[in-house]
């Protein structure tokens, strides 16, 4: 059986198309979105609208909480003051923009998917199964604490937006990465494949939305440049000019006045 797991849209439309034609071209059995479906980019209802078309299973991330239930605290980690005043303001744009049936859509995702596929149990989550806002890095030493809590021989998150597979004990982490807002330096968008004969083998793929046609961007001719004289654009000629700035200045001359004894300046 082929899982196709993607997580972290953020509202990224174009991203969000581009990973389901590519999910489509590998023939999978069952797609799954690992949350965090809103956020930063402005296509919210758009998304929202393509994954309930398709019936995707989703479950919820930190920002869907935050938008579904209008609150305004997302329970993000920013470590730079632009990134929360930037994440502040997607937040607020998001709640705004999104349509009352989509919030209710956001508010039915459950936090968990637990299912079992060949023998081998899986479990789906966005932050980690503690919390919907936990981060699990790869190199984080609590790894088997969350390894022995699970319940389950594979466990696939997102929410760090950075893709990843690690043995933990008898648990195998798998991070989807980001469809929507990559941050591990390639910005096309990120998926995981996962055969359920063989969970360790996971294929991340990445998938770019077509370049848009250069109709989309509409060009201003440029303005044919024409030579034109000094007389047309109404000034002196440059001889003119010229001439006054090298009219020659008085000369400055000495007299002596013999009766005073004493030096003169004057002008001629």
């Amino acid at each position: 059986m082929r899982l196709a797991m993607f997580s972290d849209v953020h509202s990224n439309l174009p991203a969000l198309q581009a990973v389901l034609d590519d999910i489509k071209a590998q023939k999978v059995d069952q797609v799954y979105c690992l949350g965090d479906v809103v956020g930063y980019a402005p296509f919210a209802n758009e998304v929202i609208d393509l994954l309930r078309r398709e019936a995707i299973l989703t479950v919820k991330g930190n920002y869907d909480d935050g938008t579904g239930f209008d609150r305004d605290d997302r329970g993000c980690a920013y470590t730079k003051p632009d990134d929360k005043v930037r994440g502040d303001l997607s937040c607020a744009w998001t709640k705004a923009h999104t349509g009352a049936e989509n919030k209710a859509w956001l508010r039915t995702l459950q936090p968990q998917i637990r299912f079992e596929a060949d023998g081998t149990r899986f479990l789906l989550v966005h932050g980690s199964p503690r919390r919907v806002n936990e981060y699990i890095y790869e190199d984080r030493p609590h790894l088997e604490n969350i390894a022995r809590g699970a319940d389950a021989d594979v466990l696939v998150m997102g929410h760090t937006h950075l893709p990843y597979v690690k043995q933990v004990g008898e648990v195998l982490f798998v991070n989807g990465g980001s469809a929507g807002k990559p941050k591990d330096g390639d910005p096309r968008a990120c998926l995981a494949l996962i055969d359920t004969a063989d969970p360790a083998a996971v294929q991340f793929r990445r998938a770019s939305p077509p370049a848009p046609p250069p109709s989309a961007y509409p060009t201003t001719p440029r303005k044919q440049r024409t030579r034109t004289t000094p007389r047309d654009r109404g000034r002196a000629p440059r001889r003119a000019v010229l001439a006054i700035v090298r009219r020659r200045r008085p000369r400055r001359t000495a007299i002596l006045d013999r009766s005073r004894r004493r030096r003169c300046r004057t002008y001629r």
